[in-house]
This record gives structure tokens, C-alpha cells and sequence, in this order.
């Protein structure tokens, strides 16, 4: 979007080409092309769907150590995960064009800090003595979870499992 308005802005060389009016309509026409609020639409879906899906596997952890927590609880810590990193990458654009590694660092410490966040509130919510229980069963989820993803992922894009060279291709 910002790409667009500054494409067709008074200060672009397309204003020493072209009229005012004819650069607000071809604005307008850019905007109508590129069919923005449906995909910001549909991202939004799949944002949802991903808070959904990590709220899902940590009620699905809970369950195995056989804490009495509902979804709505893991839900909760998702959410204020993913609500933190919508501020700080607000804040991020804004540093950004300070300076470029500033961005880089702050969103470095942001996300350190959100995992480390998620991880203690999980923690406290589940009320759970035998932190090595819920350290194993979480390993054990998450690994199960990276082996089915990355299993999808080969199959959708048809690379082999074969070689570990095929799979390096796909980083």
C-alpha cells in the first residue's frame, strides 16, 4: 500500500509526467488492482487460524501432564504473545527508519522476550512440580509437530525425504 502512494505521489517522477488527477486515478486503479483487502483479509484468517493451531498444541501438553486447564486458558497466553509482537512491530517500522539494525535488535530482544513470556506464563498456568515431565512431553510434541510439517511442506512443494541434500535445498 505505502508503495503505491509513493509511486504515485507529487514527489515520484511519474509527477513530471503526468497531470494530478491522472496520477490520483492511476493510484486509485493500483489500489483496485491489487485486490488489498482481500488478502489483508485473508491474512488475518490465517493469523487467526495460527493462534488457533499454537493454542491447540499447548492445550494438547496440558492434557498429557493431565492439568485441568481449558483451551480458552492456553488461548489467553497465545494471545497476548501474539498482541505484544503486533506493538512491537509497529514500533519496529518506526525504528526501522531511524535506523535499519535498531529494528533488527529491538525485534531480536522482542521476540526472546515473548518466547520467554509464553514459556513462564505456560508454566504457571499448568501449576506443575516435575518441570522434566513437562519439559519431555513439550519436546515430544513439538518434535512430532516439526516431522509433520516438514513432511507436508516436501509433499506440497514434491521434494524427496531422500537426501539430506534435498532438504537443505529447502532453506
Amino acid at each position: 500500500m505505502m508503495s503505491i502512494f509513493s509511486k504515485y505521489s507529487s514527489k515520484s517522477w511519474y509527477a513530471d509526467i503526468y497531470e494530478k488527477s491522472e496520477l490520483s486515478k492511476m493510484k486509485w486503479d493500483a489500489i483496485k488492482d491489487a485486490e488489498l483487502f482481500g488478502t489483508f483479509f485473508k491474512t488475518w484468517v490465517i493469523i487467526a487460524i495460527g493462534i488457533a493451531v499454537v493454542a491447540l498444541v499447548l492445550w494438547i501438553i496440558a492434557k498429557f501432564i493431565k492439568s485441568p486447564k481449558e483451551y480458552s486458558d492456553t488461548l489467553s497466553i497465545v494471545n497476548s504473545a501474539v498482541i505484544t509482537f503486533v506493538v512491537a512491530s509497529i514500533i519496529n517500522i518506526i525504528l526501522s527508519k531511524i535506523y535499519a539494525p535498531l529494528g533488527i535488535i529491538f525485534m531480536f530482544a522482542v521476540s526472546i522476550y515473548i518466547g520467554y513470556s509464553v514459556i513462564f506464563a505456560y508454566e504457571r498456568l499448568l501449576e506443575v512440580e516435575d518441570t522434566d515431565k513437562l519439559v519431555l512431553i513439550s519436546t515430544g510434541v513439538f518434535t512430532v509437530l516439526l516431522v509433520v510439517l516438514i513432511v507436508v511442506f516436501c509433499a506440497a512443494t514434491g521434494t524427496s525425504l531422500k537426501s539430506i541434500n534435498a532438504l537443505m535445498d529447502l532453506l
